[in-house]
């Protein structure tokens, strides 16, 4: 997964994400055109689109979570555009053998 470094304004994101965003390397890790995913080296990203379009990845990441099978997801927050942060999960992608 490609990781290009990024400044952000950290005033420009909800209350709640900013706490995360504070002292953080923060990069662009986006895979699709019509979200941005950001990756912060303190073990979440972020991503952000437009309303409602999060809304029902952010439920099965949940159920995943609560089932075992993926990373704790931790904010979704449709406020003005949707925010879902989530806990990396441990281990590399399989682009770091290719």
């Amino acid at each position: 997964m490609i990781k290009q470094p990024v400044f952000i304004d950290t005033a420009s994101f909800p209350n709640e994400i900013r706490p995360f965003l504070q002292n953080a390397r923060v990069y662009d890790s986006s895979c699709r055109s019509n979200a941005t995913v950001y990756y912060l080296d303190s073990g979440f990203y972020l991503k952000v689109d437009a309303v409602g379009a999060l809304k029902r990845e952010a439920a099965l990441a949940r159920t995943f979570f609560e089932s075992g099978l993926g990373p704790e997801m931790l904010i979704y927050l449709p406020e003005g555009r949707d925010y879902m942060l989530s806990r990396s999960a441990e281990g590399d992608d399989l682009t770091q053998h290719l």
